[in-house]
């Protein structure tokens, strides 16, 4: 994988610049928490980590570059609701959709920092199944190679 937003090995790029500590959640844009917030409710069905970074890395090499880290988000859960049918193209270029789904209960800042606070992430899926390992488990595994015809 080669593009613009995997800069592991590019050069030209100049010095990255390092910034320290994190900003305080509730020093976010209110935009940004109610992104963050409908982040973790997942608008579009079924969508993956995988899936995600795969819509952030199809973004526009100027876009990734210069937007910042939510407005990345923001741009990609858009290209995700637009590929699941949750939203249509008309409707985002009209500012509104057609035919308005349930209202999403509005949440507080304590309950956002709530969210915030958790170890799991919105992609994660609980299960009532025990795991076949634990951790220091010894495991032995086999490769198996497919020809693909």
């Amino acid at each position: 994988m080669d593009g613009i937003h995997d800069l592991g090995g590019m050069q030209g790029f100049g010095p990255i610049p390092i910034k320290t500590g994190d900003r305080d959640f509730r020093d976010f844009e209110d935009w940004e928490k109610r992104l963050y917030a409908m982040h973790n409710s997942r608008p579009a069905r079924g969508i993956t980590i995988d899936w995600f970074r795969h819509a952030i890395e199809r973004m526009q090499p100027g876009d990734y570059l210069t937007f910042p880290y939510f407005k990345k988000w923001c741009t990609n859960w858009l290209v995700l609701m637009i590929d699941d049918g949750v939203v249509s193209l008309d409707e985002v270029k009209a500012g509104h959709v057609d035919t308005p789904g349930p209202q999403a209960a509005p949440i507080s800042v304590e309950q956002a920092l709530k969210i915030n606070a958790r170890s799991d992430t919105c992609f994660e899926v609980p299960s009532d199944v025990e795991p076949a390992f634990r951790v220091d488990d010894a495991v032995r595994t086999r490769r198996v190679r497919r020809r693909i015809t």
